[in-house]
């Protein structure tokens, strides 16, 4: 059986991570769809606080870019600049992953934000 990895963004906006939160979907008779199944499936067991690799010295590649919203301020005086912007980081979660062919061919999932590991992260020179 072949598994997909999945790509976990977080976006952080002024330091505030989000992530889409994930809507309890059902058919129309109200039973759980696929996906409602997968969800249960990768989060049995998943601890948000564990770095997801496969042993404990493995390292993580991590691909960060910020990008510039708006520029709001320049002051000469101060030497200061204030601005908007995002950072968006991306990785590979090993522990998030499926067969698509098990659960309807889904082949992609919106997790809560508190429901997956992300990276520490801190501002400097803020």
């Amino acid at each position: 059986m072949a598994f997909n990895g999945v790509r976990i963004p977080l976006l952080l906006l002024l330091g505030v991570s989000s992530l889409k939160a994930v809507v309890a979907l059902t058919d129309m008779a109200g039973q759980p769809t696929k996906e409602d199944e997968l969800l249960a499936d990768l989060l049995d067991g998943y601890n948000p606080n564990a770095k997801p690799v496969d042993t404990a010295n493995q390292r993580m590649q991590i691909t960060t870019s910020f990008s510039l919203i708006t520029i709001l301020s320049v002051d000469d005086r101060t030497q200061t600049v204030s601005f908007t912007g995002m950072l968006t980081m991306m990785w590979m979660d090993s522990h998030l992953k499926w067969n698509p062919a098990k659960y309807g061919n889904v082949t992609e999932v919106q997790l809560p934000c508190k429901s997956v590991w992300r990276p520490d992260t801190g501002l400097l020179n803020t």
